[in-house]
């Protein structure tokens, strides 16, 4: 197990919950578990278009600026 968890920068406590994980439920235990804490208030959807339209350039959206603030950003994507 030292072996594992060297080849993989991870912690043998780590490596070991997820072999017992494995060991218990087969390839299902591998996923993830719902964690506690509150939702995410926005979908993947809405986080990559947030993304996408910060990454663009503004002047190729008909924006008469060079770069994104906060702020040009924002009232970008409220009016779209």
């Amino acid at each position: 197990m030292p072996a594992i968890a060297q080849e993989l920068e991870l912690t043998e406590i780590t490596v070991r919950t997820w072999l017992k994980r494995f060991n218990n439920e087969g390839l299902d235990g591998l996923a993830d578990l719902p964690r506690s804490g509150r939702p995410a208030t926005y979908s993947a959807e809405q986080v990559a278009e947030v993304i996408a339209a910060a990454l663009s350039d503004p002047q190729q959206l008909g924006k008469p600026f060079a770069c994104w603030t906060l702020h040009r950003l924002e009232t970008y994507l409220m009016a779209q």
